[in-house]
């Protein structure tokens, strides 16, 4: 799920000041996120769901922004998407699934206000463990990006070599809890990412910030 992406207007920060909302895509185009429309992204498409639904901002009791609603033949597209990109990505040396997990974090760090602001609206908690979750998240993509997958060799003789080594396995599915979806989930979808398999992640409670730096974020980072 992520914010529509239009080719002009600021969003306003938490501050009253206007935050620059610009993705600077690898392929030199520009785009900026409406955090107020969401969509699915599918197969780097944008697709919309016949029901939506919304949260309450527990400390006005307005309702949030509509987020889709997926059935199962959405969740299959996901999977069937995510299958065909396995292949070439799992082939994608862990040095370039780095860089991307990097300019992953860079893009997440560049809209901390929106993301910050839609996190307290959404959740109720104050605004500044909106900003220090972000900025673990952040913390965790870097570091997750760094990791080495070293082999082991654990018998090399004569009549035997056993290796031990870190290889993709293919597509999985996940549902990550609400509480910190913006913090929680780099250990499910980055990893995956990182480790060369691909992984379509969901929010327990539907709402939109989790999911949303994945989509919209994740859009505009070729290949992540």
């Amino acid at each position: 799920m992520s914010p529509s992406a239009t080719t002009n207007g600021d969003a306003n920060g938490v501050n009253g000041h206007h935050e620059s909302n610009d993705i600077n895509g690898t392929n030199g185009h520009t785009q900026k996120l409406d955090f107020k429309t969401f969509y699915n992204i599918i197969n780097h498409e944008r697709t919309s769901t016949s029901k939506t639904r919304h949260n309450i901002n527990p400390a006005t009791t307005e309702p949030n922004s509509e987020v889709p609603v997926s059935i199962k033949e959405d969740v299959d597209a996901a999977v069937a998407a995510a299958r065909a990109a396995f292949k070439p990505w799992s082939k994608t040396p862990i040095s370039e699934r780095g860089e991307k997990l990097r300019a992953f974090a860079s893009a997440l760090d560049s809209h901390k206000d929106s993301f910050a602001a839609l996190l307290t609206s959404e959740q109720g908690k104050p605004l500044a463990q909106s900003y220090q979750e972000i900025s673990m998240s952040c913390t965790w993509l870097h570091a997750f990006s760094n990791m080495p997958l070293p082999e082991e060799i654990i018998e090399d003789t004569e009549d035997l070599q056993i290796i031990n080594r870190y290889v993709p396995l293919g597509v999985s599915a996940g549902i990550i809890p609400w509480n910190y979806p913006i913090l929680l989930a780099p250990l499910y979808a980055v990893l995956r990412s990182e480790t060369g398999g691909d992984g379509d992640g969901d929010l327990s409670e539907g709402g939109a910030a989790g999911v949303e730096w994945g989509g919209g974020l994740g859009a505009d980072v070729d290949g992540a």
